[in-house]
């Protein structure tokens, strides 16, 4: 935060905050958020100042719960299984053997571990990344993501809490990005 231009220092604390471009974000989210009513925001905040400060992401306006974006992002495993087991079907409709396309379903199987597998990896990356609620003395810093709603607002506000109970309002104007919802 102290290094990055862009940031902001209100005294002697220092915050960065970066919005993801819709390329950026499905790189590192393997979502395409621009169907979603939420984007993510990388936020870095460094203490300079010789009070405590408390980072708390429920503190940035409009932020979503990363438990609403995890289900709402995550695969259907049964989806996978009904889809591969279509082929299959119209194949007994047909009248054929039971065991013509058998493999099918077997397909469909194993897809479903894979997104079973692919959801409880995605879940763990995004509670890893996920800002969290911290107390940061002189010289710390901390960072992380948080997700807020794609809403017209012009710009992002991080409320940070100093230990006087002071708090110190920071305001980011959002970058236009194109959509194509």
């Amino acid at each position: 935060a102290i290094t990055s231009p862009g940031s902001k220092q209100i005294d002697s604390i220092f915050v960065f905050i970066k919005e993801y471009t819709n390329q950026e974000a499905k790189l590192i989210f393997d979502a395409d958020f621009r169907y979603y009513d939420f984007e993510p925001i990388y936020i870095s905040v460094f203490n300079r100042s010789n009070s405590t400060i408390l980072v708390d992401p429920s503190n940035v306006e409009n932020r979503i719960n990363i438990n609403e974006v995890y289900k709402k992002t995550k695969g259907a495993p049964f989806g996978y299984f009904i889809g591969w087991l279509i082929p299959w079907s119209i194949n007994m409709l047909a009248g054929l053997p039971f065991y013509y396309g058998i493999a099918w379903p077997v397909f469909g199987i194993a897809a479903m571990g894979k997104t079973s597998d692919a959801n409880n990896k995605r879940e763990d990356y995004y509670n890893s990344v996920a800002l969290k609620k911290t107390e940061l003395l002189n010289g710390q810093e901390i960072n992380g993501v948080v997700f807020i709603k794609n809403d017209s607002s012009k710009t992002i506000k991080l409320n940070l809490i100093k230990s006087d109970s002071i708090k110190i309002n920071f305001l980011f104007d959002k970058m236009n990005k194109i959509s194509n919802k």
